[in-house]
């Protein structure tokens, strides 16, 4: 054994038993002695002194001393100095230029050749990637229609069976109930020749109270179990809560606030299928609802049938800001497009923006031209008019009261549970599953969780 060995064995076993300020000072008299670059035991005495400087917190000693074994041309030698440079500080805290190439592989590699070179395995493994954090609770991640199919299958389909055998008994009961009731009819036409006007009144009873003592209970369940279930599985944090009727909430206010469709007086408004949460830092609200207005001659007309969406907007502002499909235009040209300034329905001033997709598919109306241009920023009308191909409707939106409200029409009714095709197909609990995830999407979709005024 050279007489430098003792030195460098000595200083091992003082890094092993934490001696470090010891360790520096056996170890770098055995390289000093010992400076052939090339040698292992020296390139094992510079690793160990590595550790000794940095656990005696000699930082830029070591951050040094690594930095150089990183232009080693032991190739372990070097891929472990690299894995092990940005785990060292230097003195100053400008930043350094760390040497690329080594790979996690040729860290592996490293910690493998350590044998080779008289250190022990566990001596600085390289240190594994970080634990990604766990999300924040209020993250909600969209889900694909993929992961809903093995929810559904795993967890949905068995709930569904005893909502089947409802279906199945209401419908049962239901043909029963018209059975007996042309029964009735036919042998009173028999023996008297004629139908009593009495009948079709009991035809008429008979049809309300099938509605009310089979189809309203059967209705009601299904979609407070589907529906909440969904929503659970769309966030498993549990924010939003579901009624199949309203909510109390003031959204007819809301609705007229909006001046979506003008601000003629409304004769009727109702809502159901109420679903309302927090998609990260965005409070949302929306339902089925159905907005009538009177007519020239008291009838009440529909305005709107479809989903109207509401939630926090991401800027602060004091006016109103309208956004309607631009069919004016579309429809006569440039006399169209005079025929907007004329509209003060929405808002007493059209907004022209610089935008000619935008421009093409929707008119702006507003209360301030500055304040508009602020809130319908460049990127917000571009991802406005992907909402429009994306959902395939004429939507409108308005911003009012620093709230986004959004009406989507549709003309049949959603999340109607099906009557006479079983519930136990996948088909209508993924449309119920898209559409929710559509609305709750909005905010993705708009980017309102960013919130740019705070």
């Amino acid at each position: 054994m050279a007489p430098t060995d003792g030195l460098l064995q000595a200083g091992i076993k003082a890094v092993k038993e934490n001696q470090f300020q010891l360790a520096v000072g056996l170890l770098e008299r055995y390289c000093h002695l010992n400076p052939d670059s090339l040698s292992v035991y020296t390139l094992q005495a510079q690793m160990y002194l590595v550790k000794a400087y940095k656990e005696n917190g000699q930082q830029q000693q070591a951050f040094t001393l690594c930095q150089q074994l990183t232009r080693s041309h032991h190739a372990e030698v070097k891929a472990w100095s690299c894995r092990m440079l940005p785990h060292l500080t230097p003195a100053s805290s400008a930043p350094q230029k760390l040497v690329s190439g080594a790979t996690l592989a040729n860290a592996n590699q490293a910690v493998n050749a350590l044998g080779v070179l008289g250190l022990d395995q566990n001596f600085y493994r390289p240190t594994p990637p970080p634990t990604p954090p766990a999300p924040d609770p209020k993250e909600i991640q969209l889900k694909t229609v993929t992961k809903f199919k093995r929810h559904y299958e795993q967890e949905l389909l068995a709930g569904l069976e005893d909502l089947e055998a409802q279906r199945r008994s209401m419908v049962s009961r239901g043909v029963l109930y018209v059975l007996i009731f042309f029964i009735v009819i036919i042998l009173i036409s028999i023996l008297t020749l004629s139908i009593p006007f009495q009948i079709f009144v009991g035809g008429v009873v008979l049809l309300f109270q099938f509605e009310a003592l089979l189809y309203r209970p059967y209705r009601k369940n299904l979609k407070e179990k589907v529906i909440y279930k969904i929503l659970k599985f769309i966030d498993p944090n549990d924010n939003f809560s579901y009624s199949h009727h309203s909510l109390g909430r003031p959204n007819k206010r809301a609705f007229i606030e909006s001046r979506l469709f003008g601000d003629e007086e409304l004769k009727d408004f109702s809502e159901e299928d109420c679903v309302e949460g927090q998609w990260g830092e965005t409070r949302l609200y929306f339902s089925e609802t159905k907005a009538e207005r009177k007519g020239g001659d008291e009838q009440s007309r529909i305005i709107f049938h479809g989903l109207f969406f509401q939630a926090n907007f991401n800027k602060s502002f004091q006016g109103r800001t309208v956004v309607v499909p631009d069919t004016a235009e579309n429809f006569f040209g440039p006399l169209g497009r005079a025929l907007q300034y004329w509209n003060k329905r929405h808002a007493n001033e059209l907004i022209k923006l610089e935008d000619p997709e935008f421009e093409r598919l929707f008119a702006v109306y507003g209360t301030d031209q500055i304040e508009a241009r602020y809130v319908l920023s460049t990127s917000l009308m571009q991802r406005l008019v992907d909402l429009q191909h994306k959902i395939g409707k004429d939507i409108r939106i308005a911003f009012v009261n620093n709230s986004v409200y959004i009406a989507i029409p549709y003309e049949e009714d959603l999340f109607e549970p099906p009557i006479f095709t079983s519930i136990l197909t996948f088909q209508p609990i993924l449309e119920y599953f898209q559409t929710l995830q559509m609305m709750i999407g909005i905010v993705e979709d708009l980017n309102l969780n960013r919130r740019i005024w705070q």
